[in-house]
């Protein structure tokens, strides 16, 4: 039965993961012009400055500010309410000095001229845009706005589950699974999510991961022993000869040093398939 399920899994994962991703949060809007999700918060789900950030990242997503000349007329995408006029948007000068950044460290200098130079300079001030204009100025950070959180189809990986990061060095993207399972179950997962268990051998491609993972913990990689022979297979199909020959039939990555100076040490075993570790998957990217 084991077998059967490998070479199952084995057919379906020759399959790219790449697709188009269209679904973000129920209470987003995809718009595909910017390639990217929007939710407009208002009326009863205003914010401070602050509390706009902060929801945002609750909601996986970040503080909406346009990031080119036009990206500012989406506000009118998410309501057409002629109440809606003036929005917080995800530039502020928190130390009070005029240096205008974006949440996310851009120093922006098409607002740098709305600073007022006979403000509080202890005071923080945040940017207000109009939502039928465009146009920026200067307002209290304590005042409570509506603002609007943007979530960015992921550049690289073929899925908005942020728990995937993108390796420059294999031009893969890898999540590390921490909750415990089978080896099979571990595979059933990684399909669902678009990918498989990850295949990464080679020292460029184990490097790019292993500070994802726990040093000492065991993690099930995509390799299993096919019997009655000896030898291990990855999930593509490869033979691959970095496993001991004992009784257990599952690849296992192991870090065991931590050590940053030196690098990190790692050491691929075996370990029982029906027993439970977590996992790494990997995903393949759009290009």
């Amino acid at each position: 039965m084991f077998d059967q399920l490998f070479i199952y899994f084995l057919g379906i994962t020759v399959v790219s993961a790449s697709h188009n991703v269209n679904f973000f949060r129920r209470d987003y809007i995809f718009l595909e012009e910017y390639n990217a999700f929007y939710k407009l918060h208002w009326a009863d789900d205003v914010g401070t400055w602050d509390e706009a950030f902060l929801a945002c990242d609750h909601e996986g997503a970040s503080f909406f500010y346009p990031e080119d000349v036009d990206e500012w007329q989406i506000a009118r995408n998410l309501s057409d309410s002629p109440d809606l006029e003036g929005i917080f948007v995800g530039v502020h000068d928190e130390l009070g000095r005029g240096d205008l950044l974006s949440f996310d460290g851009h120093f922006l200098p098409e607002f740098s001229e709305l600073h007022v130079n006979n403000q509080d300079d202890s005071e923080p001030k945040c940017v207000v845009m109009s939502v039928n204009t465009g146009r920026y100025n200067i307002g209290s950070c304590k005042n409570r706005r509506p603002f609007i959180c943007k979530k960015k189809d992921n550049e690289y990986c073929p899925t908005i589950d942020s728990g995937y990061i993108y390796s420059k060095t294999t031009k893969k993207c890898y999540k590390v699974h921490k909750r415990e399972t089978t080896w099979v179950d571990a595979m059933h997962t990684c399909y669902m999510e678009g990918g498989i268990l990850s295949t990464a051998i080679h020292i460029s491609e184990i490097n790019d991961i292993l500070y994802m993972i726990k040093v000492g913990q065991q993690f099930f990689m995509g390799f299993r022993r096919i019997l009655p022979h000896n030898d291990f297979y990855s999930v593509r199909g490869e033979k691959i000869d970095i496993f001991p020959r004992n009784a257990e039939n599952c690849g296992v990555v192991v870090v065991n040093n931590n050590d940053y100076n030196n690098g990190r040490n790692f050491i691929y075993s075996t370990h029982d398939c029906n027993r439970t570790l977590p996992f790494i998957c990997e995903l393949n990217v759009k290009f």
